[in-house]
């Protein structure tokens, strides 16, 4: 009973949320801030969801220029979880795949976040110069999971280099974002406890330029992990 009135209770709420973000970003298309402003609405499918969420060193994120910021992703509930965090002139990047979501998929490309190609890898080296250059054009941060997909897990798969392509390129530090484990949400439970992230120091690309984009990927998966393993034991 708990878990049918949670589904209908969120659908309702995110198609709200679709429609009127759609709407408004139809008005500032593209604007700067749109992702965090739909971001924020998002993020408050998490108290629907019977989480409390607990950020630490939330001041990391606080008046930085212009940078990378990369985090863990688990499954479907880091939309609602990690979107409370957005700052403003971010957008993310996603899979082209995203913008054939209904609903979702328009709002997710009038907001002015970025897709990808990840076919092949003549797409996905051309679509990174996209990237760096709308970065470039834009004055923008990103936002990306560099897993390139939900592990399903508590433990994280191997990075991807992309987004570490993008910042090395665009000279734009890296700010790690750790979140505890999410697979333990259950639709049919009231409370689901609390979810922990946490901001990790950046990592200023120029202190690392004679290191090699993988050691560089390597160097931030370790620090995740560590951390992660902290706070899910904790």
């Amino acid at each position: 009973m708990i878990a049918l009135l949670r589904i209908i209770v969120i659908l309702f709420y995110f198609v709200f949320v679709c429609i009127y973000g759609i709407f408004y970003c139809l008005i500032y298309f593209k604007n700067k801030n749109n992702v965090m402003l739909i971001s924020k609405l998002l993020s408050k499918v998490s108290i629907m969801l019977g989480i409390k969420i607990r950020i630490y060193q939330y001041n990391r994120l606080i008046n930085n220029n212009k940078c990378v910021y990369i985090a863990n992703h688990q499954n479907i509930y880091d939309l609602f979880i990690i979107s409370c965090i957005i700052q403003n002139n971010t957008v993310t990047i996603g899979k082209k795949e995203i913008i054939f979501i209904p609903l979702f998929g328009i709002l997710y490309w009038l907001s002015g976040n970025i897709s990808i190609h990840r076919n092949t890898s003549y797409h996905s080296f051309n679509n990174l110069n996209n990237v760096i250059n709308n970065i470039k054009k834009r004055n923008i941060s990103v936002l990306v999971f560099p897993e390139g997909t939900r592990s399903n897990s508590k433990k994280m798969l191997p990075f991807k280099t992309g987004a570490f392509y993008i910042a090395v390129n665009n000279d734009m530090p890296i700010v790690p974002i750790c979140v505890s484990n999410t697979n333990n949400i259950k639709l049919n439970r009231w409370n689901n406890g609390i979810i922990t992230i946490y901001i990790l120091p950046k990592l200023i690309i120029n202190n690392y330029k004679n290191h090699g984009l993988r050691e560089i990927t390597k160097h931030c998966f370790k620090q995740m992990k560590n951390k992660l393993d902290i706070i899910n034991n904790y």
